[in-house]
């Protein structure tokens, strides 16, 4: 018996988060735990990152040895020392289907020798939405590691983190980029 492809096969759709600035005393976790459209099997996951960055076959090999056969990794943490400060990396993801179905993302991260909060909106992005809806967009915002010695000054500075919204960008298909920085209190902006 021969079993043919579907004729609309189900599409996955590749969502890969993380932090574009990264401070001196932080690792960095890509996370590809949103992705969907698994057909209701597991989704493999390949890490990859585009030539050109400082350090790049010692981040390459990290993430080749991170995400192993049968690739169902959707999230790899890598640490800050592999990455040069003042220097862009540009991380790509592929995420395929049992149906052989693929989709691609990209995210870019810069090494930054200031300490800021780490701000990752949560879900897709960009997202569609029609000028009529109205959206619900969160964010998770972390402390530098290196900022606090103990976790009550940690949680005092966390209680005094502004966000302040911005809409990135807005195309004729209704489709909505937002952006969000973070500030402590007392931060000159």
């Amino acid at each position: 018996v021969t079993v043919a492809r579907p004729a609309s096969p189900v599409k996955p759709v590749a969502v890969l988060k993380g932090p574009s600035l990264l401070g001196p005393c932080d690792s960095l976790t890509l996370d590809a735990s949103s992705s969907y459209g698994s057909a209701g099997r597991p989704l493999q996951f390949l890490w990859g990152l585009q030539p050109g960055s400082p350090n790049d076959d010692a981040v390459r090999a990290y993430l080749l040895q991170a995400s192993r056969r049968p690739y169902h990794t959707s999230s790899v943490q890598i640490p800050g020392s592999l990455l040069v400060e003042g220097s862009a990396y540009v991380f790509l993801l592929r995420v395929i289907n049992y149906l052989d179905s693929e989709s691609d993302d990209s995210l870019s991260v810069t090494r930054s020798s200031v300490n800021r909060p780490i701000i990752q909106i949560q879900g897709p992005s960009p997202r569609r939405v029609f000028s009529l809806q109205s959206i619900r967009i969160r964010a998770s915002v972390s402390l530098p590691n290196c900022t606090f010695t103990d976790e009550a000054s940690a949680d005092a500075a966390k209680s005094g983190v502004t966000l302040r919204w911005s809409v990135a960008s807005v195309q004729s298909e209704a489709v909505v980029a937002a952006a969000a920085a973070a500030e402590l209190a007392g931060d000159d902006p």
